[in-house]
């Protein structure tokens, strides 16, 4: 999941995937074991469930259903 993610922002980023490697960490950002627990885990229900975190200045989103989908935030 950890890779997949990192993939993910690389390609919103156009940069190689070692390129995000450094600070911030993924792991200061989400706690990647719990986060594939609650979605990968347990229920069997046809509605995807859904976790969101803020990571390099990106808003994530990771859906049970494999879904990665990567957004620069909204600026107010």
């Amino acid at each position: 999941m950890t890779a997949a993610i990192l993939k993910a922002v690389a390609k919103a980023e156009r940069v190689d995937i070692l390129s995000i490697t450094g600070s911030p960490l993924l792991y200061d950002s989400v706690d990647a074991v719990a986060l594939e627990k609650s979605l990968f885990t347990g229920s069997t229900s046809a509605v995807p469930r859904v976790v969101q975190f803020s990571f390099y200045d990106y808003e994530i989103t990771v859906e049970s259903d494999g879904w990665i989908q990567v957004y620069e935030p909204t600026r107010e």
